[in-house]
């Protein structure tokens, strides 16, 4: 996978992701409400540590 963040910008237009069904192909837009850490259409998630280390 690759993911390239072109620029970040403080203005009213929607956020916008584009995909490619074809590396050679042509991008499809989609403009959801919000993209969260992962680059998806999606919520915030953040992972957090389920167990704590112990003694060595």
């Amino acid at each position: 996978m690759h993911v390239v963040i072109v620029g970040f910008d403080r203005g009213t237009n929607a956020p916008a992701l584009y995909e490619y069904d074809d590396i050679n192909g042509e991008p499809v837009e989609a403009r959801p409400a919000h993209i969260n850490g992962y680059l998806l259409d999606a919520s915030d998630v953040f992972v957090e540590a389920r167990s704590q280390k112990t003694g060595p």
